[in-house]
């Protein structure tokens, strides 16, 4: 993988992806670095002072193919840096470094990829999926994606239009608190039932888990206890602050 290397970037705009959750486009046209879809990066503002509140880490939404932006998308939160983040106006200059993780498509298992996220963690899964649609690439790959109410679901017309064009890619939502009449996808919170819905077995799969720490240690417990080991998967953690 890449060295990470700082660079000053230019922060182009924000757009509102779900109730609580935004995403923050910066220029990359000055910027060679590559980095691979799940990776993250870290965001500096030079306007704070305070060195513990002047930057995050945020897994990049954007495609390593998409050349002239990166995007990270953001929940809202109550932390200096999120406050000042929320408030920064076009055209602001910010400190990049990336690429920064692991959490990347190990490319050498041949079973099945199965992504597991809660929340805004979805966001590396959104980078790897539109790569691997992008590049033409063939792994089977199963995404199921847990929110609390359909105001806070992200990606869905997104990744509903990949899974459309790749029979290899399937895309589940499930809603664990709120849902309307007519949904049709899963509802509940993502447990061992559910994922054998969709695979025969659960120790024949490679995983990757991201969002908050309760759902991380709850989804991978419930593995482990399965007889799922520790190199069969990977764990992204998402802070809200």
């Amino acid at each position: 993988m890449n060295t990470p290397k700082t660079y000053e970037a230019i922060f182009l705009k924000k757009e509102k992806a779900s109730e609580d959750v935004w995403t923050f486009y910066f220029d990359r046209t000055q910027i060679v670095e590559k980095f691979l879809p799940g990776q993250h990066l870290k965001v500096k503002l030079p306007f704070i002072d305070d060195v513990a509140e002047n930057n995050r880490l945020f897994s990049i939404s954007s495609s390593p193919l998409e050349t002239d932006i990166l995007a990270i998308s953001v929940k809202e939160g109550i932390s200096t840096f999120k406050k000042e983040l929320f408030k920064m106006e076009n055209d602001t200059t910010v400190k990049l470094e990336f690429p920064l993780g692991s959490f990347t498509f190990d490319l050498s298992k041949p079973t099945t990829s199965l992504l597991l996220s809660g929340g805004v963690g979805i966001t590396p899964f959104f980078s790897m999926l539109k790569t691997v649609e992008n590049e033409r690439l063939e792994y089977d790959i199963i995404l199921l994606a847990s929110f609390s109410t359909p105001e806070k679901m992200l990606f869905y017309d997104e990744l509903k239009a990949i899974e459309k064009k790749n029979e290899k890619i399937k895309v589940i939502y499930t809603l664990s608190q709120r849902f309307a009449k007519n949904w049709s996808e899963e509802t509940g919170r993502i447990d061992e039932k559910m994922i054998l819905k969709y695979v025969p077995d659960l120790k024949a799969n490679y995983y990757y888990i991201s969002g908050g720490i309760e759902f991380i240690s709850g989804i991978a417990d419930m593995l482990l206890s399965k007889g799922v080991t520790k190199d069969q998967g990977k764990i992204e953690q998402f802070i809200g602050l």
